[in-house]
C-alpha cells in the first residue's frame, strides 16, 4: 500500500492516515472530533457520542486529509499505535491516550 500524505496547513506530513471513518455528525461538521482509535491500519474518528450503530448509516468513509483541514489539533494524535484511542472532552482540549478496551 502506498501511504498518501495529508496536507495540514501547507504542511506535509507522511501519516498513515488517507481513508478513515468517521460518525455522520462529524462528516456533516456537526460536531468536532472527540474520539480517535486506531485498529490495524483502520483509523476512526467520531463526536465521541455514544448513539452510534455499527451501520452504514452511522459512519461513513473519508479522506483523513478533510479532517485534518478542518481541525489542525487532529495533527496531535496521528502517532496514534495499532490499538490505541485518544480522547477529549472539547475541541480545544488535551487528548487523554490509552489502549482501546473492549
Amino acid at each position: 500500500m502506498v501511504v498518501q500524505p495529508a496536507i495540514v496547513r501547507s504542511t506535509l506530513i507522511a501519516v498513515s492516515v488517507d481513508k478513515c471513518y468517521v460518525c455522520t455528525h462529524v462528516m456533516a461538521a456537526e460536531s468536532p472530533v472527540l474520539y480517535v482509535c486506531r485498529e490495524g491500519d483502520d483509523w476512526m474518528f467520531s463526536c465521541g457520542g455514544d448513539a452510534h450503530e455499527q451501520s452504514t448509516d452511522d459512519w461513513k468513509v473519508m479522506h483523513a486529509a478533510h479532517l485534518f483541514d478542518r481541525d489542525p489539533s487532529l495533527r496531535d494524535v496521528v502517532n496514534l499505535g495499532h490499538g490505541q484511542q485518544a480522547e477529549r472532552t472539547a475541541i480545544a482540549g488535551p487528548w487523554k491516550r490509552g489502549s482501546i478496551v473492549d
